[in-house]
């Protein structure tokens, strides 16, 4: 049997937002961020949002997607780029690229292909890391392939994604905790400040879309839980985490 080493891929955390927990759910976001500093994000703009206040799922018709209480409150309010119809930023900085759009789905299924093809400079294999996959890797391949299945993703992607939910609980961590919590326990421990750090950062990120014509508007980057490039960017970093824990063990 071949050894794996997972070093040879250029590894991508990302995250999805869709309208419900189910393989008629539709795609409302997704932010990724790649190991070397690289950014997407984007939220699918034509939706016709239909809220259904009792449901504790929801269903999705021809014309609407009908969205619950949790996903109104937590997941729209939180988009970047409320109040603006179309938004196309493409921003390059010490050779990292920055791309959001604000667009149908199928213009964020050709930006995001143009992301993966720009970033990925070598020609790695490439590997997607996910909190819990099993929705959210649905949602990317059928973004990445345009309704298409797993087998027509590009060669170089594999897919098969890492999940963080597995990789905590072999170590006897609760798959369900709080990923924030879980990142500051270890900080703590090593007397960082896990929320400056989650500041310092995530505000680099976004300053490529606070300087473009249509500003983003966020005072408080923590408040962004159930963001797709918020939670891709904490998913990332407790990974890291993972990592460190499992380096110290050996």
């Amino acid at each position: 049997m071949d050894k794996f080493n997972s070093d040879n891929f250029l590894k991508i955390y990302f995250d999805t937002e869709f309208s419900h927990l189910s393989k008629h759910g539709t795609l409302l976001s997704i932010g990724l961020v790649s190991d070397k500093g690289d950014h997407f994000y984007a939220e699918v703009g034509d939706l016709n949002y239909k809220y259904d206040l009792d449901s504790g799922y929801v269903l999705l018709n021809r014309d609407d997607v009908f969205i619950n209480k949790f996903v109104k409150e937590n997941v729209i309010s939180n988009f970047l780029f409320n109040g603006y119809e179309k938004i196309n930023i493409d921003h390059v900085e010490n050779g990292t690229i920055t791309m959001a759009v604000k667009d149908s789905f199928l213009t964020i299924h050709q930006k995001l292909n143009i992301w993966l093809n720009d970033i990925n400079r070598f020609h790695w294999k490439v590997q997607f890391y996910s909190d819990c996959c099993y929705f959210d890797m649905m949602h990317l391949i059928d973004l990445i392939t345009l309704h298409k299945t797993s087998m027509e993703l590009p060669e170089n992607i594999s897919y098969i994604p890492v999940d963080l939910c597995t990789c905590l609980q072999n170590i006897n961590i609760d798959p369900d905790c709080n990923r924030e919590e879980f990142i500051k326990n270890y900080y703590n421990a090593h007397d960082i400040s896990s929320d400056e750090i989650i500041n310092r950062v995530m505000n680099r990120i976004l300053n490529p879309m606070r300087s473009a014509s249509n500003p983003i508007k966020v005072d408080d980057v923590t408040k962004l839980k159930h963001n797709s490039l918020y939670d891709a960017f904490i998913i990332k970093i407790a990974f890291d985490v993972f990592k460190y824990m499992n380096e110290i063990d050996k």
